[in-house]
């Protein structure tokens, strides 16, 4: 991320669906698929199978309450969940490092490309950061609650009222280790995000959609999704989609689609491989799977890259606060 090494482990486990064959598609498509599920380890699958149930519950209620916060019916999203929503669980380790006498990364600042991220930490750890004001600030976890992280499509979606949260996570001192599950709730891939209307009050304060030609927010969860795919695991886009790298993200004024800043004279992202590091898998696809939606991932070079992962815990069964950023 940002050109540097992420220093992570992860799992990622999204919603599970036929991969998609049509060649007319759009490219964002390739991400959904079949889960490529362990056959020595079927509790994963049964455990986070009710925990992505459970937390869609959580984060579509917690949807509804901002709707109406922001004065529009409960209701005023729900059509971009009713078909295929496209949720995500990554399960994180991040071991401790230090590069240079400087903590490393664990990942570098981002922002979620969704709607919300509910984000479980593990007891008593540290090392999310929250940009505020130009710096940054610790937000640790808090027992039996969850951390809240505004995605790219509320911002998309409130006209700037709401913005995306740019957040990182600073690796723990070698010698320790630091796991989180985020569960990331999204719509369809190929949902747009309508724009609701804002009371004066609150449109008043709407300073419009983040434009940065690097990052050109979209309404189109698949859009946004596909960019921070190809950016973050550039490893496993030369392996399964060498001909999306290097490519733009969307084209000349985003035809068929409602950027956030349709008709910039800004030449689009594209997503190079050259020039900084990348990521390391340890699992491949299965012949034929050119998008595996579960991946393990080792982002680590050097000494660590042949240590063995931890055993991921079972998520409690009870539900955490929210807390939001």
């Amino acid at each position: 991320t940002q050109g540097r090494v992420d220093w992570r482990e992860q799992i990622d486990i999204a919603a599970e669906r036929d991969a998609v064959t049509d060649p007319a598609a759009p490219a964002y498509m390739r991400l959904e698929g079949p889960n490529q599920w362990p056959g020595g380890l079927p509790e994963l699958r049964e455990t986070f199978t009710v925990w992505e149930q459970r937390c869609a519950a959580i984060g579509s209620r917690l949807l509804r309450e901002w709707a109406l916060a922001l004065g529009s019916p409960a209701d005023v999203f729900a059509a971009a969940f009713t078909d295929r929503p496209s949720t995500l669980i990554k399960l994180v380790r991040y071991p401790g490092r230090r590069d240079d006498d400087r903590a490393a990364q664990g990942v570098g600042a981002h922002k979620d490309p969704g709607v919300l991220t509910l984000l479980m930490i593990e007891p008593g750890k540290g090392g999310l950061q929250v940009e505020h004001d130009g710096g940054w600030i610790d937000a640790p976890a808090m027992p039996g609650a969850f951390v809240v992280n505004i995605g790219e499509l509320m911002e998309f979606a409130t006209s700037g009222y709401l913005k995306a949260t740019t957040h990182r996570v600073v690796s723990p001192e070698p010698g320790d280790v630091r796991l989180s599950i985020p569960f990331f709730l999204n719509p369809a891939l190929d949902s747009e995000m309508p724009v609701i209307d804002l009371p004066p009050a609150l449109a008043a304060d709407a300073r419009g959609v983040t434009q940065d030609p690097d990052n050109v927010i979209s309404g189109t969860f698949g859009e946004n999704m596909l960019k921070a795919r190809l950016r973050a695991h550039p490893d496993v886009a030369a392996r399964h989609h060498a001909d999306l790298v290097g490519r733009p993200a969307s084209g000349d004024a985003c035809p068929r689609r409602r950027c956030a800043n349709p008709g910039t004279s800004k030449p689009p992202t594209a997503f190079p491989l050259a020039g900084g590091p990348s990521s390391v898998s340890t699992q491949s696809a299965p012949e034929g799977i050119r998008t595996p939606n579960l991946l393990i991932r080792r982002h680590a070079r050097g000494p660590n890259r042949r240590e063995s992962g931890r055993p991921v815990p079972t998520p409690a069964t009870t539900f955490p606060q929210v807390r939001c950023l």
